[in-house]
């Protein structure tokens, strides 16, 4: 990349130089219309060569998202190895739920929505049902007695509800 700096700096001097010549009229019309097709296709490599890169990178960045795929794999692997050997301390096992439940609602809107645009959307919209079924649930476990004051997690769900609530009521 080095050897295309002196180039690039050659270049953006040539530039300088036509708009000191456009600015001053010292260009005849048909020198104005070579220029222009010049400048054109230019422009044009410019565009082909900053497409090329960018592809190139889109490969590489696949070619990395599949080690990166692979590396998940192996390792629901061995926390599958994991949990039948017995059971973990119960907040290491809450967090890795958590963890996969956001990668799970991630790669589901990824894979849900039509193109790059719609995939906040696509991931707001499954959070947002997947968080009205537990509600629903939650809820249900109110109304049959099987949640409590007392059940672990009840204050810190809790205040999360009035949190949302305020913020949802001030929309």
């Amino acid at each position: 990349m080095s050897d295309l700096a002196p180039l690039i700096a050659g270049v953006r001097q040539a530039l300088d130089e036509v708009e000191k010549r456009l600015a001053g009229a010292d260009l005849s019309a048909d020198a104005l219309i070579d220029l222009e097709s010049v400048l054109n296709r230019a422009g044009a490599g410019m565009v082909r060569f900053i497409k090329k890169v960018d592809e190139a990178r889109a490969e590489s960045e696949r070619a990395d998202m599949t080690h990166v795929i692979a590396d998940l794999r192996q390792a629901l692997d061995e926390v599958d190895k994991e949990l039948t050997k017995g059971d973990p301390p119960a907040d290491a096992l809450e967090d890795f739920k958590s963890t996969l439940d956001g990668l799970r609602t991630n790669v589901l809107a990824f894979i849900n929505a039509a193109d790059s645009a719609d995939y906040h959307d696509s991931v707001n919209t499954f959070r947002l049902t997947r968080t009205t079924q537990t509600c629903q649930n939650i809820l249900t476990g109110f109304v049959d007695g099987t949640i409590s004051t007392t059940t672990p997690g009840f204050d810190k769900f809790r205040s999360t509800i009035e949190e949302t609530l305020e913020r949802l009521n001030a929309l």
